[in-house]
């Protein structure tokens, strides 16, 4: 004979998927001392999010996503999770909607405070009143008391009654030193050019005169998605190898000039403005608009004319 059985709770058996999984952040300085991180949603970004981190599939679900009034229909609450190295400390997490015609002022804010010691709280969609200006999902915000605490974030949705989330997919280890792995990136090399210029420039670094590698191109160059986005971008990360590799005395520098949103046609206006400022004389030119040439109407004349435009300075930089 049992006894009766303790009543389950329905809301650990609730579905729902992640749009953000243990994402590095870090808390850039504002002018009144306190730190914050943008992360934005807007512009299928959060549609993305759900299909990449959340493996989600369903098209229902994912159009819904697209606005505040699908975004209600299909989330019941969201789960929140910050973790820092300071984990008595204090944060605050906003998604904020975006208004139509109040763009960033006439949405709803769903917010929380929570302690940064990686504890999941809860915001239910049903504590809150929404605007009429409602509009989009925009962008999440993470604020600190104090700037600069790097940390990681968790968000996940929960999805109301009738709707399913896919199974949660664990993520894989990549062997990086395997034969299928070495001979992915083998394959991945289709010409390697002329490196000649290259060469010169390392020799020239060897040999302890000052070497510039400059860095031109979009929100990619900028270092968008990278924690902090001056340090952990590519460009300087590249900028460190080379200087640890073929420096002698520190006598490397480095020109950033990533903006993000910019396509190559501005890219040939801002070369001049943004990288050969005061009578800079580049070693290394890296030209990066993989991203924002997309749809170009010159069809790749801006970037290939950028290209030959670097090529053809008196000092012959490597590009």
């Amino acid at each position: 004979m049992t006894g009766p059985a303790a009543p389950k709770d329905p809301e650990k058996a609730r579905p729902f998927f992640y749009i953000l999984k243990d994402k590095d952040i870090f808390g850039e300085r504002q002018k009144d001392g306190t730190g914050i991180q943008f992360i934005y949603e807007s512009d299928g970004r959060l549609i993305n999010s759900a299909q990449i981190t959340g493996n989600v599939t369903d098209k229902e679900e994912l159009t819904l996503l697209e606005t505040v009034e699908g975004f209600g229909r299909l989330v019941h609450s969201i789960g929140v999770s910050v973790e820092t190295d300071r984990p008595e400390e204090t944060a605050e997490f906003v998604f904020q909607m975006y208004g139509k015609k109040d763009l960033y002022g006439g949405g709803t804010n769903l917010t929380t405070s929570l302690k940064c010691d990686g504890m999941e709280h809860r915001i239910y969609l049903s504590d809150y009143r929404w605007t009429e200006d409602d509009h989009v999902p925009g962008q999440i915000k993470i604020l600190f008391a104090a700037p600069e605490r790097m940390g990681k974030v968790s968000v996940r949705l929960f999805l109301n009654d009738g709707y399913e989330a896919p199974p949660e997919e664990e993520d894989l280890f990549i062997d990086m030193h395997s034969e299928e792995y070495c001979g992915m990136i083998s394959r991945s090399l289709l010409q390697l050019g002329n490196p000649y210029r290259i060469r010169k420039a390392i020799e020239k670094s060897k040999a302890g005169k000052e070497v510039t590698l400059a860095y031109i191109g979009g929100s990619i160059t900028q270092g968008a998605g990278a924690i902090p986005i001056h340090t952990e971008c590519y460009a300087y990360k590249s900028f460190q190898l080379f200087q640890n590799r073929f420096s002698t005395q520190n006598n490397v520098r480095f020109i950033k000039a990533g903006v993000g949103g910019t396509p190559s046609e501005l890219g040939m206006i801002r070369f001049d403005r943004d990288v050969l400022r005061e009578g800079e004389r580049p070693d290394i030119v890296v030209i990066e608009f993989a991203v924002n040439d997309e749809g170009d109407e010159t069809k790749g004349v801006c970037y290939e004319s950028l290209v030959r435009k670097v090529l053809k300075l008196p000092w012959k930089p490597a590009v």
